[in-house]
């Protein structure tokens, strides 16, 4: 079971500040300033990320019915956790200077939903950890799951502003980060960051046609194809860029630092032209593999291949900043 939100997750993640020389952070306290706090509501953003898998896991296993499924006898409840600190970075973030009032004040409206998930998560596990639902049948796990479902609700609606709030921050960010870059004549970092954003271009573009394993054939691959030519294009400069000494030297790389990025890049490009390939020659994805998801993101052709992809892909740009 996935939830879908207004704003969908993992396309938004993007960190835009780094070393290497190629950050547009160095400079004066002010710049500084707003990258230092910019990178910690990232931080605070992919940890939101990993709540969302969680509930999800959760509900999985739950349903989302208002009763409570506990036919999977494997089934304890106990998942879901807060990342430490998270409600109190996420409320320093909203606070401090310099101010990014739509974001801060999207921040500041998750407080009171996160606080009660918070407490909702512990009792929970008191409840299943202390092994009460086997003496008293799932009744209070019954409550428990009731109040999951309300407060989720909740969270998810003050979740999507917030996301909202912080992809159009993100671009903000970056459009900087790339007119920067390409002034200085930072040919590595630019088309670094340019493969990214076309990355992220096609999970988008998955997202917006809310693309599963389930449904991949119904896909229209126009603006798939067109990134991918793109990201074809792209990938090739930075491969390029990437073995001139000077320019290596220029920007603070060492010699084949940038080679775990471009083989990561390599992969997901070859994962899109595999999903494409799925929806021209109408391939459905087998029952099985439908049956048992976390196969799904090794399944040549998934919208979960990409996705995982795409996630390692900002690890390994991460890695380098």
């Amino acid at each position: 079971m996935k939830r879908i939100l207004t704003v969908l997750l993992l396309g938004l993640i993007l960190i835009s500040c780094g070393n290497n020389g190629t950050s547009s952070s160095l400079g004066s306290p002010k710049k500084n300033n707003e990258m230092e706090k910019y990178n910690s509501y990232v931080q605070t953003y992919n940890n939101l990320l990993q709540l969302d898998k969680d509930i999800d896991s959760y509900f999985e296993e739950a349903g989302t019915e208002e009763k409570l499924n506990t036919s999977n006898k494997t089934f304890n409840g106990v998942s879901m956790t807060l990342h430490p600190n998270l409600i109190e970075n996420l409320k320093k973030n909203s606070s401090e200077n310099p101010k990014m009032k739509e974001l801060d004040e999207a921040a500041k409206k998750l407080f009171p939903t996160m606080e009660e998930l918070s407490t909702l998560f512990e009792d929970m596990k008191n409840y299943y950890v202390g092994k009460e639902y086997l003496s008293d049948d799932y009744v209070k796990g019954q409550e428990l799951h009731k109040r999951m479902l309300s407060s989720v609700k909740k969270y998810d609606e003050a979740f999507a502003v917030f996301a909202k709030a912080f992809d159009k921050k993100a671009k903000e960010v970056n459009e900087k980060e790339l007119k920067e870059m390409k002034a200085r004549k930072n040919l590595i970092g630019y088309n670094r960051l340019l493969v990214l954003n076309i990355s992220r271009d096609i999970l988008d573009e998955i997202h917006n046609q809310k693309l599963y394993a389930d449904n991949v054939t119904t896909g229209k691959t126009d603006k798939f194809k067109a990134s991918l030519a793109e990201l074809t294009k792209v990938l090739e400069e930075l491969q390029k860029v990437s073995k001139d000494s000077n320019q290596l030297k220029k920007e603070g790389y060492r010699d084949g630092e940038l080679d775990s990025f471009i083989r990561e890049a390599i992969e997901y490009k070859g994962a899109t032209a595999e999903l494409i390939n799925r929806i021209e020659k109408q391939v459905k994805v087998d029952a099985y593999y439908l049956e048992n998801r976390t196969f799904l993101y090794n399944q040549e052709g998934t919208p979960e291949k990409v996705e995982k992809l795409f996630s390692e892909l900002v690890r390994e740009y991460n890695l380098l900043n």
